[in-house]
């Protein structure tokens, strides 16, 4: 597969994964880390099982979760959703999908008619993405309401962040801020952003810096700059928006792809 946002690790870009079926050993051990809570772990575990090799490296299990953690999360997800449909066989997508006009359920899904299969599922593997070959450039944020940055001890004005560099958020990162953080999303979010921070104010900014002030910056932006950081993240995710037809008021509407239930459909049948 080709990779939505390129790996870079030991100074080189990997831009495609060769997946396969993930073993029920795998299955177990990916289902155990997310029952305990700790999702992106079990996310680690099930990219390491269906990854059998990305070209030119090591294929050791060692090496290959030393990537995976190394890897971009949308990146992560991709090989994820493309693991399960590879180990499910099926790569369809089932769902109901309430229409926000009249509130009618909108079913996409698989049926017999007069003894034919109508598949109206959504395919996992038509889904689009764009790719970055080259990410080391980052994401440049330039902000509309600057961030003052204080002093916790006096409130003296330490800078005020007007522009900041963030690299794409790895797996691992998310890892980490999930331990710190089990038990509050926007702690964590917060957390990730403060470590991907490469550059601030056209500065290199380090570990201290990121520690001290990386929660307050993310924490005291205006909501119309975070969701700017959103809107970067998601350019080259999956496209899980598809449109819709309610064929009672015959409206149309978009509705993104829920991929909790293939997900569940998928580790109870695989």
């Amino acid at each position: 597969m080709k990779l939505p946002i390129a790996i870079e690790i030991d100074g080189e870009f990997i831009t495609g994964a060769k997946t396969g079926e993930a073993s029920a050993g795998v299955l177990a051990a990916a289902r155990k880390e997310a029952e305990s809570g700790d999702e992106y772990s079990g996310i680690l575990e099930w990219c390491a099982g269906v990854i059998k090799e990305f070209p030119g490296h090591d294929a050791s299990p060692s090496e290959i979760k030393r990537i995976l953690r190394a890897a971009p999360f949308e990146t992560a997800h991709a090989i994820a959703c493309f693991g399960m449909a590879e180990t499910k066989g099926d790569d369809s997508i089932q769902g109901e999908y309430r229409c926000p006009k009249c509130g009618q359920i909108v079913k996409c899904d698989k049926r017999e008619i007069d003894g034919e299969i109508d598949d109206r599922s959504d395919h996992l593997f038509s889904l689009e993405y764009e790719t970055l070959d080259d990410p080391s450039k980052g994401i440049t944020i330039s902000l509309d309401k600057p961030v003052e940055i204080k002093r916790k001890d006096t409130g003296d004005v330490v800078e005020s962040v007007d522009s900041f560099i963030m690299g794409w958020p790895t797996l691992g990162q998310c890892i980490k801020a999930h331990q710190r953080h089990p038990d509050d999303a926007d702690a964590m979010q917060r957390a990730v952003y403060a470590e991907a921070l490469q550059r601030v104010n056209g500065r290199p900014v380090d570990a201290n810096w990121k520690t001290s002030f990386g929660d307050f910056l993310f924490k005291k932006m205006s909501v119309r700059d975070n969701a700017k950081i959103n809107a970067e993240m998601k350019r080259y995710s999956i496209n899980m928006t598809k449109e819709r037809v309610c064929m009672k008021c015959k409206n149309h509407f978009e509705a993104e792809i829920d991929l909790r239930s293939f997900f569940a459909s998928g580790l109870t049948s695989a």
